[in-house]
C-alpha cells in the first residue's frame, strides 16, 4: 500500500472503488478528517447494512472491545467497518493487542483509526504506513 499526500487523491482512490484493509487518517484539519471517515464509511458499507456492519469507537474503548470488532464477521454484505477515533492517544500497551490485526488485516474489515499527529517510528504506526493508508491532513 502506500501513503495519500492530499485530501483529492484520497477521493479519486474511494471513487475508484481502490480500498485498502487500514486506514490512518490524522492531522490538524478536523473538518477534513470527519468528511475523509463519512466518505469512506459511505462507499464500504451501504446504508441499510450500517447498524450490523459500521462499529465506531472513541478512544476511551478497550482494545479488547476494538480487537473483539475487527474479528467479526460482517453481516450480508462483503465487508464491515471498525472505526477507532482518536486511537491515535491510544498508549503502546493498548496498541500491542492490535499489533496482529495490523501486521496481517483481516480480508473482511476495514479498520479506519483517526486522531492528531502520529509518530512514524511506532509499530503501530509502520504497519499502517506498510500495510494501509495513511492520510495526513
Amino acid at each position: 500500500m502506500s501513503e495519500v499526500q492530499s485530501f483529492e487523491g484520497f477521493c479519486g482512490r474511494v471513487a475508484k472503488a481502490e480500498f485498502a484493509p487500514l486506514y490512518l487518517i490524522h492531522g490538524d484539519e478536523t473538518y477534513l478528517q470527519h468528511e475523509s471517515l463519512k466518505i469512506l464509511c459511505e462507499a464500504l458499507v451501504p446504508e441499510g447494512l450500517r447498524d450490523f456492519n459500521l462499529q465506531v469507537f472513541q478512544e476511551d474503548a478497550s482494545p479488547e472491545r476494538v480487537r473483539d470488532a475487527i474479528e467479526m464477521l460482517p453481516m450480508m454484505s462483503p465487508l464491515r467497518v471498525v472505526v477507532l477515533k482518536q486511537g491515535t492517544e491510544w498508549s503502546d500497551k493498548s496498541w500491542t493487542e492490535l499489533q496482529a490485526h495490523l501486521d496481517k488485516p483481516i480480508d473482511s474489515t476495514v479498520f479506519i483509526v483517526t486522531g492528531e499527529k502520529i509518530d512514524r517510528r511506532k509499530k503501530w504506526a509502520k504497519a499502517f504506513l506498510q500495510n494501509g493508508i495513511v492520510l495526513e491532513l
